[in-house]
């Protein structure tokens, strides 16, 4: 810098000042002409007690003056700024601020990760002013510090060490060459303690001895004894609390300190009772330790209520009242009882029993159903109502076996089972002749055992032929139907009477015979049956001799005719029989007839009376001869006497011949037409199309029809009425028969898996008397539904196989069964997993493995196995998870990934300790196959060492870029599996050079002068700079202003 003197006229020397920015006076200016330049030079100044101190002002900026005087005294000047920077010398040392650290570090902290980070500040600039941190102990493995950053990082794990609070010495020194490296007044100190804190890495561990379970009703007690641990340190280690967080609602359990620091007891607070939990209590425990965060762990326990026989089976409703027609064969279902025990197990298996109000063993019960079944025929008339009590008990020791009753009402309803009977009649009665229509003749009453409609009664006349009386169908009273002749009419009646019951469908009849006399009234008068009686007699008639009989007739029963002579007439000669009407001749005619004439007509008057009545007289002409005048050969007897026949008498002789004849057929059809007579002969026929054998699929609907009993009775009426009853093999009481229709029914779900085959007889009876009966077995064969899926046998399938197992292997025999049958129990197998390592044979249930296994890419499999049926409609499945593992084999070596070679650059002047690269590799296998151990495969470097568990390299002492500035490190990383596997690794370290000693040149002239001519190519040597002392091999110029067009260069060796 310097001021131009060409343009000053009268140029003298200039004076130089200082005016401002150096206010210690460190500073002097000179001045020095060089050709037509005056040329300013600043220097420090000598002899001043101060010094300059870079650390303290590191720059100045002085306003210098120039003046020059000129020979006629006129002053010049100018005013510049200099900027002076003050260069350092290595003369502070490293000082931390703060000089103490302390830091906490979890016991887990994950390695290489930074702690803390220290920092030292140099005052120096430069490198002068660089820092380099390293640890005192330089062979520590657990800790290393970053050279330049000063952070402190952790290269070991803290877990494990007994140890738990690390003293660290951080040292620092600068990188100047002026101070020595060890010496300790160059290096500063800063002290690093880290505490271990011990983290909370594991949850607290719960396990539980419990008792298998616990008896409903039983005291308080401990039911379990749980022990809870924790494997961490300190605080984390410690349990602050064991609880019931789940599935204690009710707080039925506390938990409490045991004897044993760490344990616990699990307690039942109060009684407990099983149906009011039948699943018993699931509880979730929980223990949580005192480390921060808090850890906690769960544990399900499972509470088993153990039943007690506590409760007596329950019937639902309470009580039964039901009814039974009687005509109900044996083994007729009654009613089915329903109980219910909420014990558990035989203590809730409900047994049924009769205990009273069946002395007659009328009823019996099927114990396992509850069906009340008759057991023998029943009779409403006997007996119409049962009380019976029954007892539904549980299966428990008969120590403790509870039991309930109920009353079982069975009303037996009549079914028309008995005929009418007639009470006491008169079979003979009597009525007068005469008498008008609708006259009394008799009452007649029955009565019938049977009630309701069937004991309702109905008479009726059922003669074949009609007769003159009715009867009352209700009251039985049997009138005459006309004004009864007994002259003209029949005589007697033979009456057929009725009583019919009004029983549905069949009715019960009873006929009786009456019989109905007319009683004669005499109401008519003798009639002769002839009239004008005319004859010869001889004179020698004897006496008593019969000349002629008059026969006269009453239509009056009974009656008796009596016959007189009247008029005139010589009765001491003429004598008629009072009885039989006979004439006879009761004196000697010729001498008081023929007394003078040889012939004499004798003329008598003959009557009849019924006692009553008189007919009217019948003239008798007798013509009394003597043979000897007249008729010589018939001289003692007397000629036929004729007499002319009376119509009128006729007329009542036909009457009594109608009257007789129709008597006779009234009898003949009483005769033909007789009352049926029940007897019971034939027994039924069950038709030969019932089916011995049906099938009934196991699905079929509760009343569903099974088959259909068809039979005949060849017998009438009652006898031939035909009911139908189940008489064995229903044993679980699924089926029922309609008694009357022979429809056999399902009553109850069937179940073919728990009976597949039942053998009924069935038995039809008549109703007859005695009963007669036939039987029959039917075959009912329970068809399979597919309503079962299958089931496998496990409830899941836990398999280890290591990854190097063959392929083709079959790993599992998977086994599911299916309780139906035939098709429907055909179980085939199918992977719904998708997966290329398994394959499944879908009729074995083989799975076989297909494809090679690695542990490493996947480790667990879990497969959902699907077992179906061979149901046609409707196939059912169930699914299984087959958890498969795959066992780890040492079959991956270490793997330094991206970090195989590494090249590094490391100044030569990097602190001892100093990590220079970590080296990790990592092993996809488990267990000691996945623990890496590191090491040199040439183990004669002195400069570098190698962590064998953390692969953390460090340097071990001073490198030296002129001994040795490439290291060449091969690094070896086995596993620690059987046998071990090894990987390698290139690290590649360059060191760096640092010039340990700054050499200063000075220029031996303040200013070079050169000269060169215009024109003169590129290259041309203008001047040579010279410097002071040992030129240093690589010294190096620069030009650093005033070409600013570019003109000059120089070189290495000074040559501008």
């Amino acid at each position: 810098m310097g001021v131009s003197l060409e343009s000053l006229p009268e140029a003298g020397r200039v004076q130089y000042s200082i005016v401002s920015g150096d206010p210690e006076g460190f500073f002097a200016v000179e001045e020095e002409q060089v050709g037509g330049i005056s040329v300013l030079h600043i220097r420090t100044k000598t002899g001043l007690r101060d010094v300059l101190n870079r650390e303290r002002q590191s720059s100045y900026t002085i306003t210098t003056t120039a003046e020059i005087r000129s020979s006629t005294n006129v002053v010049y000047s100018a005013t510049t700024t200099i900027h002076v920077e003050v260069e350092d010398t290595n003369d502070n040392i490293p000082l931390f601020f703060p000089d103490s650290y302390t830091v906490d570090a979890p016991e887990d902290l994950l390695l290489n990760t930074r702690l803390v980070q220290v920092k030292a500040h140099d005052a120096d600039s430069g490198r002068n002013g660089e820092v380099y941190y390293y640890l005192s102990d330089a062979m520590t493995n657990l800790f290393a510090v970053h050279p330049i950053t000063g952070v402190v990082s952790l290269t070991r794990s803290l877990q494990g060490h007994i140890t738990k609070e690390f003293h660290i010495k951080v040292l620092a020194r600068d990188r100047g060459s002026d101070v020595e490296f060890l010496r300790e007044s160059a290096i500063g100190q800063a002290d690093v303690t880290v505490s271990v804190v011990a983290m909370n890495n594991s949850p607290p561990k719960i396990a539980v001895r419990h008792l298998p379970s616990v008896v409903e009703h039983a005291h308080a007690h401990i039911y379990g004894i749980i022990t809870v641990t924790d494997p961490d340190d300190g605080p984390s280690g410690e349990i602050e609390l064991v609880e019931i967080v789940d599935g204690d609602h009710d707080r039925v359990f506390s938990i409490g300190r045991g004897e044993k620091p760490n344990e616990y007891n699990l307690m039942v607070l109060r009684l407990l009772d099983r149906e009011l939990a039948p699943a018993g209590f699931n509880l979730t425990i929980r223990a949580t330790d005192r480390g921060r965060p808090r850890a906690s762990a769960d544990k399900s326990v499972s509470v088993v209520i153990a039943d007690v026989n506590d409760h007596a089976p329950v019937f639902i409703p309470k009580e039964y009242d039901v009814s039974i027609s009687e005509e109900a064969p044996p083994n007729t279902p009654v009613v089915r009882l329903f109980a219910i025990d909420s014990d558990l197990g035989k203590n809730g298996e409900v047994t049924f029993e009769i205990v009273s109000g069946n002395p007659d063993r009328k009823f019996e019960i099927n114990s396992a159903t509850g069906v009340i079944s008759t057991a023998d025929w029943l009779d409403a008339e006997s007996k119409s109502y049962f009380s019976l009590t029954v007892a539904a008990m549980d299966s428990a020791s008969p120590a403790v076996r509870r039991q309930s009753t109920t009353g079982v009402i069975i009303r037996v309803l009549d079914s028309n089972d008995n005929a009418p009977t007639f009470l006491n009649i008169d079979d003979v009665v009597e009525v007068n002749e005469n008498e008008p229509a609708g006259s009394f003749v008799i009452r007649v009453a029955a009565s019938d055992s049977d009630s309701s409609e069937n004991g309702f009664l109905s008479y009726s006349l059922v003669n074949g032929n009609q007769v003159p009386f009715t009867i009352d169908p209700f009251d039985g009273i049997i009138r005459t139907a006309k004004v009864l002749d007994f002259e003209t009419g029949k005589k007697s009646y033979t009456l057929r009477v009725k009583v019919s019951d009004w029983g549905q469908p069949y009715k019960h009849e009873t006929q009786t015979i009456i019989q109905v006399t007319v009683k004669d009234i005499n109401d008519n008068r003798p009639q002769f049956l002839t009239s004008d009686c005319s004859g010869w007699i001889s004179v020698n008639t004897h006496k008593d001799r019969p000349i002629v009989t008059l026969k006269a007739v009453d239509l009056d029963a009974d009656t008796r005719v009596r016959y007189q002579l009247i008029g005139n007439t010589n009765r001491d000669c003429w004598f008629i029989d009072p009885d039989l009407g006979t004439i006879t001749a009761n004196c000697n005619l010729r001498a008081a007839v023929l007394l003078r004439a040889r012939t004499k007509t004798v003329m008598l008057n003959v009557t009849a009376s019924d006692g009553r009545y008189m007919s009217d007289p019948v003239m008798v002409t007798l013509n009394v001869y003597d043979p000897q005048y007249n008729d010589p050969e018939n001289m003692y007897y007397a000629r036929d006497v004729t007499c002319r026949p009376n119509e009128i008498a006729r007329e009542y002789i036909d009457v009594e011949l109608s009257a007789h004849v129709t008597e006779m057929s009234g009898n003949e059809e009483y005769q033909a037409i007789q009352p049926y007579v029940s007897e019971n002969f034939h027994a039924p026929i069950i038709s030969s199309k019932t089916p011995i054998s049906v099938e009934v699929p196991e699905n079929a609907l509760v009343g569903s029809e099974v088959l259909v009993i068809a039979a005949t009775d060849k017998d009438r009426s009652f006898d031939g009425r035909l009911v139908y009853a189940i008489a064995s093999g229903n044993i679980d009481s699924v089926f029922e028969i309609n008694m009357i229709t022979g429809v056999v029914r399902l009553s109850a779900a069937l179940d073919r898996e728990k009976r597949a085959l039942y053998v009924l007889n069935i038995t039809v009876y008549d109703s007859g008397q005695p009963r007669l009966s036939s039987s029959i077995n039917v075959t009912v064969q329970i068809m399979d539904i597919n309503d079962n899926a299958p089931q496998f046998l496990r409830f899941s399938y836990h398999l280890h196989l290591p990854e190097n197992m063959k392929i083709g292997t079959s790993v599992a025999q998977l086994q599911a069964v299916d309780a139906d049958e035939g098709n429907n129990a055909l179980v085939t197998y199918k992977l719904i997993s998708n997966t290329r390592q398994f394959r499944l044979n879908s009729n074995s249930g083989i799975l076989e493995l297909v494809a090679p296994l690695d542990r490493e890419k996947i480790d667990q499999y879990e497969l959902k196995v699907r077992a179906w049926d061979g149901g046609e409609d409707e196939r059912r499945y169930s699914d299984v998870v087959v958890h498969i593992t795959v066992l780890d084999i040492n079959d991956c070596a270490p793997d330094f990934g991206a970090a195989k070679f590494i090249s590094i650059s490391v100044p030569e002047d990097y602190p001892v300790g100093a990590v220079v690269a970590i080296m990790q590799a990592t092993d996809l296998d488990v267990g000691q196959s996945a623990v890496v151990s590191y090491s040199f495969v040439e183990d004669d470097n002195a400069n570098f060492r190698i962590d064998k568990e953390t692969g953390v390299v460090r340097i071990t002492s001073p490198l030296d870029f002129e001994k040795t500035r490439l290291h060449n490190l091969t690094i070896k990383a086995s596993d620690k599996g059987f046998p071990p596997l090894h990987s390698f690794a290139q690290l590649i370290i360059h060191v760096e050079d640092v010039e340990e000693t700054i050499v200063t040149h000075e220029f031996k002239q303040r200013i070079a002068r050169g000269w060169i001519r215009e024109n003169e190519p590129p290259g041309t040597l203008a001047t040579t700079l010279a410097v002071s002392g040992e030129r240093h091999p690589r010294l190096q110029f620069a030009i650093t202003d005033g070409d600013g067009h570019g003109y000059f260069a120089v070189n290495s060796r000074g040559k501008a």
